[in-house]
This record gives C-alpha cells, sequence and structure tokens, in this order.
C-alpha cells in the first residue's frame, strides 16, 4: 500500500534539545494512527513537525515521497490539514468562515468562495452535525462545539493525510464516540490517513489497529 507519510531518523525537540530518541515509522493510505503517552512527551510537537509547521532538529519528513519542506505552503495545504489545540479568536468570525479558511489553498487570487468550495463547506458541517452553527459567532460557542468546527474546516479543506491533536477534547462520550466513527469512515471509505493524539485509551483501543506510543522513544 502507498506510503502517504514517511519519518526517517526524526529528532524533534526545542533549541535544539531533543525530547524523543529518533523515530523512524511510515503512514500508509488509509491508516488510522493514534499517538499515545503521557503529556510532555511531545505529542503535539510531533504533530506540527509532521504537518510541516515546525522544522526537526534532525531527520526527514517525506510527504508523498517529497521532502515536506520542499512545497509551497500553499501546495503543503492541499496534501496535510491539521487541527491543533489554539482557536481562533476573532469575535466577529462566524462559523462559516471559520470552516471556509480550510478552502483557502484552492481559492483564487481574491480568495473567493466558489460553488464548489461552498459544496465542501456544507458537506464537512453536515458530516459533523453542526449545521445548525453556521451562521453563530465562533467565540459564542462551547469548547465542544468549536472542536467540532476546528475538525470541519479539515475535512472542507479534503488533504490526503489529516494530523489532529487532541480532537477528542472537549467533546462527551457521544461525541467521542462520532468523531472515531467518522475518522473510521474517512480512511476505511475514502483512503484519507488520519494520525491524531489521545488520552482516551479504551476507544483508541476499540477503534485503531495503529499506535505509536511516544513512551517507547522517551529521551530520559
Amino acid at each position: 500500500m502507498q506510503n502517504i507519510l514517511e519519518i526517517d531518523s526524526l529528532s524533534i525537540g526545542y533549541n535544539g534539545n531533543a525530547i524523543l530518541k529518533p523515530i523512524t515509522w511510515a503512514a500508509a493510505k488509509g491508516d488510522m494512527i493514534a499517538l499515545t503517552g503521557s503529556n510532555g512527551l511531545g505529542k503535539s510537537t510531533l504533530l506540527r513537525v509532521l504537518s510541516g509547521r515546525t522544522r526537526p532538529i534532525s531527520g526527514t519528513v517525506r510527504l508523498m515521497g517529497a521532502d515536506i519542506h520542499t512545497f509551497t505552503p500553499k501546495q503543503r495545504a492541499k496534501l496535510v490539514s491539521i487541527v491543533l489545540t489554539e482557536r481562533p479568536e476573532d469575535m466577529f468570525l462566524k462559523v462559516k468562515d471559520v470552516v471556509a479558511s480550510g478552502r483557502f489553498p484552492y481559492s483564487g487570487l481574491f480568495g473567493k468562495i466558489s460553488e464548489n468550495d461552498e459544496k465542501h463547506i456544507k458537506a464537512s458541517l453536515e458530516v459533523i452535525g453542526i449545521n445548525h452553527l453556521i451562521n453563530k459567532d465562533f467565540t459564542s460557542l462551547s469548547d465542544g462545539e468549536r472542536q467540532k468546527v476546528m475538525i470541519a474546516k479539515a475535512i472542507a479543506q479534503d488533504t490526503p493525510l489529516i494530523l489532529m491533536d487532541e480532537p477528542m477534547a472537549f467533546l462527551d462520550y457521544k461525541s467521542r464516540i462520532e468523531i472515531f466513527e467518522l475518522m473510521t469512515k474517512m480512511t476505511s471509505e475514502e483512503g484519507k490517513t488520519v494520525i491524531f493524539s489521545s488520552h482516551d485509551l479504551d476507544l483508541v483501543n476499540r477503534y485503531c489497529e495503529k499506535q505509536w506510543n511516544l513512551e517507547k522513544w522517551a529521551v530520559s
């Protein structure tokens, strides 16, 4: 099966100090992989490095066979989307605007939303079940609702690789099940590759055949 992401002797950390031993991994098309391990091990940092937002100390991240840093930001945004723990705080931003920002790699010079973009936006809101929030101010939402909006944004971006940092945070049990079911559908039916961090080991063990436990690579 085709590898979407390849990690070769990857060392990550801060100010030149490694927080994990060098990692060599690969993620294939259709993989659903959970990053597990205790807080502070570097799961969020690793996801940022895998997305190309942060450079590693050493080693290589290859996306679709090419070094991730050889892509322009716009090219990379068509290949990998990421849901981080940070949230936009613009008080004037509507839910539709947040989700629509996932379509920026496909917009023209003036960032105009096309009919096709509108279809992706509406479909992502529908699949997450938050159509009713489309015209709400983002900052008026609960933490769980904001989390769902950010996941909808990543889905609207329509990339082969989706990275998510604690996507189940702030969600009730029913919503967590729904997100796991959605990730299962995206990987098994649509061929997306999903890598996410989670502390919800009961659900991870139920839904994920592949886990990358960072405890094994912790620097003592």
